[in-house]
């Protein structure tokens, strides 16, 4: 005989219930995840194998494992759990829908996982199987209050899911909308193909928000009808809450937000969004404090009895101690901390809180504490471990501490993540760069910087850094390639150009140097390399030290500063006989290159002093006809 649903609400461990439902509870700050893990523990054991307690059990505990940032042992425990319930000797001691329900649970937590994992095809079944299971019970008139609670958190992750949908196509539209007109050969087409993506756009927006507003609001209602009345007030607060908080947040009214969160706070210490967004208002704050960060004086004096506590709690406790300590004086370091303890705080409340995850990651990395925003964005990739943003800024936080390998491991593992050809082909040419510079690896530099030009032909940038490696790589026949190939697709630019008049001058062919070099100029007037290139074909090639000495003037014009310009002029007038303003042009250029070693400042050095004891030797020469003179 099948037991009835009330007896299955007489069967459930209290004791467990009660523990799970506190891990999610907004008045329950901080979650002991492994007190309850220990206590469901201890109930497997004495649970009758394959029995609905024990597959109830692997319930709660996928839950908790989910919960806590577990994610593989939940989804294993998910696995067992559902292979179980197919198993012909299970299904026998409860109703049909009692099994559903628990089925609905089973899929709500992996509809969870799958979205985290990014496996897109994975949360469309999911999301398909659990809006049967709804219409099937509710088909039915299984409105039971007390076994409502899984129709509603099913209704609600739905929301959630549809919510998010419209958020990721409202971000991508615009931009699948770029790519598809990209490829038509006419402008027309262009705009026919870019009207018919925004409308197919505005569409899937209009479609998942809907759904999403309906399933939202209905989950939002079933849930209540399922909760006392005392956590229906819950409810009714916190909603009102955030709302406050969000519309006053939206209006700038700081102050005012602040105390609507604190209110939140106080009453509902683990209510996650309301934490991240009480972090959020902290970071706002403008720069107006400036003191050592370990004067625990200077603090207290600065900041109200419960800002000291909480400062001093975050100072004392957090393993980020010396990262808070070694941060700037010119920050707002009490509104930082405080910003930091309540995202801290969401996260103590729920690992699994990306949000709070992503707001310390990029705080850090916008303050320059790179080793701390590594380590949150490394727990942001536990959690996602598919998502291309994360990776990116994995790489770009290696990059930015000296870690090249690292660096291009993570800007590779975006690199195949990204579904956007744009944003590949940047990501290749970052790893391009990394190879060029920091490894001194040209030839797996030219590779990814291909890859960067298939994946984006026709950016101009793309390809003056692929002619630039093959040049640096000894390819030159290579570089001119693609220079020329740029310029028969209609591509131009003055570096373009400028680059093509340097490999003809290399190749000995002056007049298409001059004819690229004057290209370039005619495109970009204020560019001062393909002026002082000029002058020095004039001067060393052609010998026309006046056609030579106009073009280094107008480098110098251009830039005043520009130590090899200055360097050519001091050579110029050195050939015409002015010692005195080739020497002059020479101090110059020493003068200003001391690091960017455009000249060789012991050879400017040796040109000095030869120049000084050439003129010593005139003046000595002179003087010595002189006085023979005089003799005769």
């Amino acid at each position: 005989m099948a037991v009835t649903n009330n007896d299955f609400i007489n069967q459930k461990n209290p004791s467990i219930d009660e523990q799970i439902s506190q891990l999610t509870d907004w008045k329950t700050p901080s979650p002991d995840f492994n007190a309850v893990l220990d206590a469901i523990t201890c109930a497997q054991e004495h649970a009758e194998p394959n029995s609905y307690n024990a597959l109830q059990l692997a319930y709660q505990k996928a839950k908790t494992q989910y919960l806590m940032g577990d994610l593989e042992k939940a989804r294993n425990q998910i696995k067992t759990a559902q292979k179980k319930l197919t198993e012909s000797n299970v299904n026998k001691n409860y109703d049909q829908n009692t099994w559903k329900c628990l089925i609905l649970r089973f899929l709500v937590i992996e509809l969870a996982l799958d979205t985290l994992a990014g496996k897109r095809k994975a949360v469309y079944q999911t999301v398909s199987l659990i809006k049967q299971s709804l219409w099937s019970f509710f088909s039915n008139g299984f409105l039971i209050k007390n076994l409502m609670a899984p129709g509603g958190e099913a209704m609600l992750a739905l929301a959630k899911h549809y919510w998010q949908e419209t958020t990721d196509t409202t971000a991508t539209g615009n931009v699948s909308g770029h790519l598809l007109g990209e490829k038509r050969g006419s402008k027309g087409n262009k705009q026919n193909n870019a009207q018919g993506v925004e409308k197919n756009t505005l569409f899937q927006i209009l479609s998942s928000g809907g759904q999403g507003l309906f399933y939202g609001l209905t989950g939002l209602g079933v849930s209540m009808l399922a909760l006392p009345s005392q956590k229906q007030s819950d409810w009714v607060k916190v909603g009102v809450s955030f709302f406050l908080l969000k519309i006053t947040h939206w209006l700038g009214l700081i102050n005012q937000a602040r105390n609507v969160a604190f209110f939140l706070y106080q009453e509902f210490p683990g209510f996650t969004p309301g934490l991240v967004a009480f972090g959020d208002l902290y970071q706002q704050d403008e720069p107006d404090l400036k003191f050592n960060p370990s004067d625990s004086t200077e603090i207290g004096n600065n900041v109200n009895t419960f800002d000291s506590e909480i400062i001093t709690k975050v100072v004392e406790n957090t393993p980020l101690q010396h990262e808070l300590i070694c941060l700037s004086s010119m920050i707002n370091t009490s509104s930082f901390l405080k910003a930091v303890f309540y995202w801290e705080k969401a996260r103590e409340k729920s690992p699994v809180c990306l949000t709070a995850l992503s707001r310390l990651a990029n705080f850090y990395a916008e303050n320059s504490q790179i080793t701390s925003a590594l380590f949150y964005n490394h727990q942001r990739l536990n959690l996602q471990p598919f998502d291309m943003d994360t990776a990116l800024s994995l790489g770009t936080g290696y990059e930015q501490i000296g870690e090249p390998v690292n660096a291009i491991a993570y800007y590779e593992m975006a690199l195949n993540l990204s579904q956007d050809n744009q944003q590949k082909a940047v990501i290749a040419t970052l790893i391009s760069g990394i190879y060029e510079s920091e490894l001194k690896d040209l030839s797996s530099a030219i590779a990814y910087c291909k890859i960067a030009d298939s994946l984006n032909s026709g950016n101009i940038e793309v390809i003056l850094q692929l002619g630039t490696l093959y040049f640096h790589a000894g390819q030159l026949d290579c570089a001119n390639i693609v220079y020329q190939n740029a310029l028969n697709h209609g591509l131009s630019s003055a570096q373009l150009f400028s680059n093509l008049g340097y490999l003809s001058w290399i190749s000995q062919d002056m007049i298409s140097a001059i004819e690229y070099y004057n290209q370039a100029i005619e495109l970009a007037p204020d560019y001062k390399i393909p002026f002082n290139n000029l002058g020095v074909i004039y001067l060393d090639e052609l010998l026309d030290t006046e056609k030579a000495l106009e073009m280094f003037g107008k480098a110098h014009a251009i830039d005043e500063e520009y130590a090899l310009a200055l360097y050519n002029l001091g050579r110029t007038y050195s050939l015409l006989g002015k010692t005195n303003e080739a020497v002059a042009c020479y101090h110059k250029a020493k003068s200003f290159d001391p690091e960017s070693h455009e000249v060789d400042a012991t050879e400017v050095e040796s040109r000095i002093q030869m120049l000084l004891s050439n003129k010593r030797l005139e003046n000595n020469s002179a003087t010595g006809t002189l006085a023979d003179d005089v003799i005769e």
